[in-house]
């Protein structure tokens, strides 16, 4: 069995001031770029996981975040090497009170493809 981590933007601020309580200036600056993920500060092959889930519907609310993965790959992105396994589903817990979910296969392929996912998983519905 492997072990996927959704990512959810679950990210730190490396500078952060706990004595102030407030986020530092790179962050504010530019939070997708600056600020990291559990890999970064322990290392790839210190974190108890096999991969990573991203969610279509969670990286399609960030514009920024969806065309810098559009054009370099969700690979740079998560700041993961190529080897390391990224699985791509539709998130449809964001879509459940839809009568039919806002994604196509066909456009699903080419979204999985277009990013540069390891795996993606079909077009789901709750």
């Amino acid at each position: 069995m492997k072990y996927f981590i959704p990512e959810w933007d679950d990210r730190v601020d490396p500078k952060y001031d706990f004595i102030n309580d407030s986020h530092s200036s790179e962050h504010e600056k530019d939070p997708i770029k600056n600020d990291v993920y559990t890999w970064d500060v322990f290392g790839i092959d210190n974190v108890p996981l096999d991969g990573v889930l991203v969610s279509r519907i969670i990286i399609m609310q960030n514009k920024k975040k969806y065309e810098w993965a559009l054009k370099e790959g969700i690979h740079k992105v998560l700041r993961l090497p190529q080897n390391f396994e990224i699985m791509g589903d539709c998130g449809a817990f964001g879509y459940v009170e839809e009568k039919v979910p806002p994604y196509d296969p066909i456009e699903t392929l080419k979204y999985y493809r277009d990013l540069g996912f390891n795996y993606g998983v079909t077009v789901d519905h709750l």
